[in-house]
């Protein structure tokens, strides 16, 4: 590819170029904004980003400005222009999906105090994604020019995680040969994350823990450098119990309250460099979602013990903490016990509860319950809304709750108890050309058993 014209006009940068293509010259024009680049290893560099709109047979994937380039991140065989200002290049070519990539010393030295005088943030917008019958996202109105920026610098993942890992697979162990790889003085910057994670190439789900989980996908980047680049979400479990004497509408008993909780716990991008087997933050982004997630707790206690208060709310992409999310109630026969977990949540009719209160309130005896709803209340499961989904450490779903033995059962039954704890979700990546989260990674389930006793 060789640069032709490169001028400032109106704030913006307009490029004039050409890129040989099976022996033909392509023209290629562009005008785009700058921006300061957000991805943390260019962060460090001052570095800058320019989002070129430019349609036609070769469209400008990224154009970025890497100043005092990083020896490690440069092409194996480019390795000379460490510490210079380079221009690194990824065209695609629309009508093959050929994907053209290019480093070389940025040629307009002398505009470069301009650029960082026009270059500002990106600004981060909300914006409702849009969803197709199947509940997978086709697009966004208005994708904010923090996404924009983020994509671009990282336009590469889609496709070399397509080319270069193993068949996504759940896993509990590390096995012993991966682990020789690894440097003694390498430690790893995730709790719970073993430092082979982040060396071996390839997807992994770890789900055989009670208190987390996570995916991860490593590539090499750049490709023949011996680098290791992963895309890291990792989640938390919380299921808190325990009873306590109380007085329940007027009336002496033993009550258990419970949460159970789901949030992200981290979600980032981090280099393993070969050359002196550090890992570092590469990005403070994954650019992974979470979609169609619920948690959900039930009494598998057979006869003994009902709802009597179930309080819910969720921390979302939309900014909002809310608590209006429709919730799905479980109703269970009274008098039925369920010897194991798919048993109990096979037998669970729903119906929605779409109060916008924060705490819903059932009535503590047992024949109020089967007169309002026709069974008992022994379960909640918290959806999360089709077009809304989990991206980053703020986000969550959280259920708390009391039960109670009902208070029209005399004497009360007292033993041993058990509830059920359940996690689901899916966890997608966008799509690499048209920036929406519509790959399928992995699917999750999780159910964690915890018991109380009521004397």
């Amino acid at each position: 590819m060789i640069i032709k014209k490169m001028k400032i006009k109106n704030d913006e940068l307009t490029l004039e170029a050409v890129i040989e293509n099976k022996n033909m010259q392509n023209l290629i024009q562009a005008t785009g904004k700058i921006y300061y680049s957000q991805n943390m290893m260019l962060k460090k560099t001052r570095s800058l980003t320019v989002l070129f709109n430019n349609e036609g047979d070769y469209k400008i994937l990224s154009f970025v400005i890497e100043n005092n380039a990083n020896e490690e991140l440069l092409l194996p065989v480019n390795k000379k222009l460490k510490n210079k200002t380079v221009v690194k290049i990824a065209v695609l070519c629309t009508n093959t999906n050929d994907i053209f990539y290019f480093e070389d010393v940025f040629p307009s030295i002398n505009k470069l105090s301009s650029l960082y005088t026009l270059a500002k943030e990106p600004a981060e917008t909300y914006n409702k994604d849009e969803i197709d019958k199947s509940g997978i996202e086709i697009g966004k109105t208005n994708i904010d020019e923090v996404d924009k920026v983020g994509f671009s610098e990282n336009w590469f993942m889609p496709f070399i995680a397509n080319s270069n890992t193993s068949q996504l697979e759940e896993t509990k162990d590390v096995s012993h040969k991966e682990s020789q790889i690894v440097s003694l003085t390498t430690t790893s910057p995730v709790p719970g994350v073993s430092v082979s994670d982040f060396i071996t190439l390839g997807k992994k789900v770890y789900n055989d823990n009670d208190n987390y989980g996570y995916f991860k996908n490593t590539v090499e980047w750049p490709v023949g450098s011996g680098n290791r680049l992963t895309t890291l979400l990792k989640w938390g479990y919380t299921c808190n119990l325990y009873t306590t004497p109380a007085k329940v509408d007027n009336v002496d008993t033993t009550i258990a309250i419970g949460t159970i909780q789901f949030n992200i716990l981290n979600e980032a991008q981090y280099i393993y460099l070969a050359y002196n087997g550090s890992i570092q933050l590469f990005d403070n982004s994954s650019y992974l979602r979470i979609r169609n997630p619920y948690i959900e707790a039930g009494l598998g206690s057979g006869n003994k013990d009902i709802f009597f208060e179930v309080r819910r709310s969720a921390g979302t992409q939309s900014g909002t903490y809310s608590i209006s999310l429709p919730t799905l109630i479980g109703l269970l026969p009274f008098g039925n016990t369920y010897s194991n977990v798919v048993d109990f949540f096979s037998e669970i009719s729903y119906v929605t509860e779409s109060r916008t209160l924060d705490t819903l309130t059932y009535p503590t005896n047992k024949k109020s319950q089967e007169y309002q709803y026709g069974k008992v209340v022994r379960d909640c499961k918290l959806p999360l809304n089709s077009n809304e989904y989990l991206s980053n450490e703020s986000h969550g779903l959280l259920i708390s709750f009391k039960a109670v033995p009902p208070l029209d059962i005399i004497p009360k039954a007292v033993g041993y108890r058990v509830v059920y704890n359940r996690f689901h979700f899916e966890i997608y990546s966008r799509h690499p050309f048209w920036l929406t989260y519509s790959v399928l990674e992995a699917t999750v389930d999780k159910t964690i058993t915890k018991n109380y006793y009521i004397q």
